[in-house]
């Protein structure tokens, strides 16, 4: 890799410098084949080679298959600035500038993709690249010349800006101008994320002006590498927190320590708040030059650490008004290379640090510590991964009071039972021998400094193996759309949005489907509609008998008549589906009357609802289903609980949500209940109400449970927030079954992953999948597998029996882990996700959206947000019987 300014310079998807992970071998012609297939199959018709030209072999391959290019001069001095010290404003640089661009010209002028010249990046502006510019309109008068940091100066012939927001060129678009406005770089793809792409383009297309952009950007530049077996280490506090450890553990003649990091269990226990708190460690330093943390929850909560000079230990707290309070003291002349005892203690009143047993600093404060939602490390800030602690750690203790001076260092003085945490790494054990393969990315190979995963922001991972961004980029790229004229009639529009060819190579196709399942189906006449153009169509779907409360969609097909140099006949290049307006009557209710008699018993501990061939429990402790047994088999592992967080996606990272909104974290779990109620309403019919506070925002969650002699389970379920509260990343509920019901089934929008923001590319349909295949494996494990519009899913095993999950009050949003949220939010890496012997449920309301105009600020738009405001939804739980 060759890092500028800590960036990676590589073209999207294409650098001769690349290893290829799938062959091993650098890349050759037919991996650049590979991937211009890929973007052709995908509606990409253009490529930005930025930073710098490329091998030559690769513009071979855009002249032979047809793709665009912008090929872009091998100049960015970003890091000068775009002021004054920009090397665009200084005379002496002038020769370097257009040298560069006159050997990009000059080598590529005869090839007929190259359709821009682009003078470089993120270089500043100046006189330098008003000369590179008047040479290339000499030399080259065919070609118009693009440079973003031109802005709308004479010398850049296209407006071309990066990260634009769909306001600035709506504004840009909506008024005359000389000029096309093409966005150099927009939708950062960096993992889960490319939301409201649809949003950019029904812009895009509708003003002449603007004429499409460069997703940031094709591939995620990770790097693959073996995993080290791995390692655990049980924590002997009374809270028995299992331990993961990312590295190693060291020392053969001495004590054994961690070399590496460790990360904590996303626990109640470890989010300390308050006025009492104690972090103490044994450590063993090496030489460090930044921040170099030794116990911290994120970076906004409590911390102690080597300070970003690598001359200070300092501690630290992150108070309830939004700002640190800390502690500092200078480094002791032996630290390096020894042993060293070190701890800071705050009781409300002070907060101390001690080295070696010896009071070293002191300051006062009151704060009150805030919560942060991100969990606790030891060696690495969670919220920072690329501020680790260089050197080693033997222990570590947490304590959520203040321990006084002479009882530290001391166990039998404050014992295990009496901390938090109590990590001794000499007791580590291995956890699995067999190494495994993942995604390397900054700071993987001890590298420092780093930009961790940023490199990984591609459509596609590291194999090209498509990220579902792609699916969303497809079919909003795609250049032929479909819209309704009468669909009860069957007719609709056909526009051509190409703008050099009929439609005449495409065979166009439609289905109907009933409950996501195809019903009818018919082929359409060759179309030979011209490029441009708009032609309207009646497609014979013949009078079917309704069934009660069906859907129904029609889904209009193009593919690909004949052969083609990138994919071959049949292959789908675009699509549109209608939910048709059909006047069918709903389904019947359940006739309560025809049902089974249901009984309701009470224990100290629990209501208990059952019926023919089931039982229901419900905790008086939590007012959660804790048991849903059918036919003798249970069907819950872990209780279903409210869920109102999501394990953070780069985007949110990057907009600082796990802080604006942490107080969402632990809400669920939080919840103090209030009140649990139970009535038999009739001899068939029992409903159990729940009501708990959540400390977050003042809130209220409320859920009714309603069991019918059927079987069924009615879950309503209501959250009602103050007004002072942020807004909230999902509103859902949680729950875990067997593994054995790894096959999720669901009507709603498939078969890949989907969000609020980014779900135009998937069909209505009925889908099935492995649990374990529906989950996508990001480069950086984060939210995933959601699925939107899900009408019903069921979980079964081999023999089809299981959980069947039923929206009432309208489609829900769904998905399933084969691992635990606690487990997504503690993993860097792919193979530190474990399989559970469970399987892990949401039932969501809503998500808030994942968002993609840039990842480092940029929130989800607003119609995409969940502002906190009352929310009600409800749904049926139903075991499943089989074949």
């Amino acid at each position: 890799q060759i890092l500028v300014n800590g960036k990676a310079i590589y073209c999207k998807g294409v650098n001769r410098h690349e290893h290829d992970p799938v062959t091993g071998h650098y890349i050759t012609r037919e991996s650049m084949i590979r991937d211009i297939k890929l973007m052709k199959q995908n509606n990409i018709n253009a490529v930005r080679t930025c930073h710098y030209p490329d091998d030559p072999k690769w513009y071979d391959l855009c002249d032979q298959f047809g793709i665009y290019l912008i090929d872009e001069a091998n100049i960015e001095s970003h890091g000068m600035g775009y002021g004054p010290a920009s090397l665009a404003k200084k005379p002496a640089w002038k020769k370097a500038h257009v040298d560069r661009v006159i050997r990009m010209v000059e080598r590529d002028k005869n090839h007929p993709s190259v359709i821009i010249w682009s003078m470089g990046n993120e270089a500043g502006d100046g006189i330098n690249f008003e000369a590179a510019s008047a040479w290339i309109h000499k030399r080259d008068p065919s070609r118009p010349v693009h440079y973003e940091r031109a802005g709308k100066r004479a010398h850049t012939d296209i407006v071309c800006p990066m990260y634009a927001s769909i306001k600035m060129i709506k504004a840009y678009g909506s008024q005359p101008q000389d000029r096309p406005l093409i966005l150099c770089e927009y939708a950062h793809a960096m993992g889960n994320s490319v939301g409201n792409l649809q949003e950019y383009w029904t812009v895009i297309e509708k003003y002449k002006h603007l004429q499409g952009g460069f997703i940031w950007d094709w591939v995620d530049q990770g790097l693959l590498k073996k995993s080290e077996p791995s390692m655990a280490v049980t924590d002997a506090s009374k809270s028995g927190h299992g331990v993961k450890i990312f590295g190693k553990v060291v020392g053969s003649s001495g004590p054994q320590a961690l070399r590496g990091h460790a990360v904590l269990p996303d626990d109640a226990s470890l989010n300390i708040t308050g006025k009492a708190l104690t972090l103490e460690a044994w450590v063993k330093p090496a030489p460090a030059s930044s921040h170099a943390p030794i116990i911290g929850k994120g970076d906004t909560q409590y911390g102690l650490k080597v300070d970003k000079t690598g001359e200070k230990l300092e501690f630290n707290i992150f108070g309830k008004q939004a700002k640190w309070v800390t502690l500092e003291t200078p480094l002791p002349s032996d630290w390096i290379g020894k042993w060293h005892q070190v701890a800071g203690v705050y009781d409300g009143k002070e907060l101390k640090l001690y080295i070696d047993g010896e009071l070293k600093a002191t300051r006062k404060s009151s704060a009150a510590i805030a919560s942060c939602g991100f969990p606790a490390n030891i060696g690495r800030n969670a919220q920072y991964p690329g501020r680790t602690f260089r050197g080693l750690i033997r222990r570590v203790r947490i304590y959520n009071k203040a321990l006084p001076a002479d009882e530290l260092n001391k166990p039998d003085a404050a014992p295990p039972g009496s901390a938090v945490l109590w990590v001794d790494f000499a007791k580590a054990r291995k956890v699995g021998a067999k190494a495994k393969a993942f995604w390397a990315y900054g700071g993987d190979y001890g590298d420092k400094p780093n930009d961790g995963n940023f490199c990984c922001n591609g459509l596609v991972l590291p194999d090209r193996s498509p990220n579902p961004s792609l699916m969303e980029v497809k079919k909003v790229y795609q250049n032929i759309k479909v819209t309704p004229v009468d669909l009860a009639a069957g007719r609709v529009k056909i526009r051509n949005k190409y703008i050099f060819r009929d439609l005449s190579f495409v065979d166009a196709s439609w289905e109907l489907a009933c409950n996501g399942k195809v019903a009818d189906s018919g082929s359409l006449d060759r179309l030979k509609l011209d490029a441009g153009k708009t032609a309207e169509v009646t497609i014979p779907i013949r009078k079917l008998q309704l069934l009660a409360g069906a859907e129904y969609h029609l889904k209009v097909i193009f593919t690909l008549a004949a052969d083609t140099l990138w994919a071959k006949k049949g292959h789908v290049v675009a699509w549109d589906q209608f939910k048709m307006p059909y006047k069918n009557s709903p389904a019947p209710e359940p006739d309560i009357a025809k049902m089974a008699e249901v009984k309701l018993a009470k224990s100290p501990d629990a209501f208990v609802a059952a019926g023919k061939g089931f039982a229901v429990t419900v905790s008086r402790k939590t007012g959660a289903i804790v048991s849903f047994k059918s036919g003798g088999v249970e069907l819950v592992s872990a209780p279903l609980e409210p869920n109102l967080w999501r394990v953070p996606i780069d985007n949110d990272r990057g907009n600082k949500m796990p802080n604006r909104l942490g107080a969402w974290k632990n809400a669920g779990a939080g919840r103090k209940l209030q009140s649990v109620a139970a009535a038999q309403t009739g001899p068939k019919c029992v409903r159990i109400l729940a009501e708990a506070s959540i400390p977050a925002g003042g809130s209220v969650w409320r859920n009714v449970y309603t069991i019918t002699g059927d079987g069924a389970v009615k879950v309503e379920c209501s959250i009602k927030p103050s007004a002072k509260a942020p807004n909230i990343p999902r509103v859902g509920m949680q729950l875990a079954i067997p593994a054995v019901f790894e096959t999720m089934s669901w009507f709603g929008r498939g078969p890949h992953e989907t969000y609020m923001d980014r779900k135009t590319g998937a069909a209505v349909g009925f889908y099935s999948g492995k649990v374990g295949d529906l989950v996508h494996p990001y480069v950086r494990p984060q939210e995933n597998a959601n699925r939107t519009d899900v009408r019903w899913v069921t979980l079964t095993n081999s023999r089809g029996a299981g959980l069947r999950v039923v929206g009432l009050s309208g489609p829900l949003s769904v998905s399933a882990w084969p691992y635990t949220q606690a487990d997504l939010a503690a993993a860097r890496h792919t193979h530190e996700l474990p399989v559970r012997k469970t399987i892990t449920v949401n039932i969501d309301h809503k998500q808030m959206g994942v968002g993609g105009d840039n990842s480092w600020g940029a929130r989800p738009h607003p119609e995409y947000l969940l502002p906190a405001k009352n929310y009600a939804y409800s749904f049926k739980l139903q075991a499943v019987a089989g074949k």
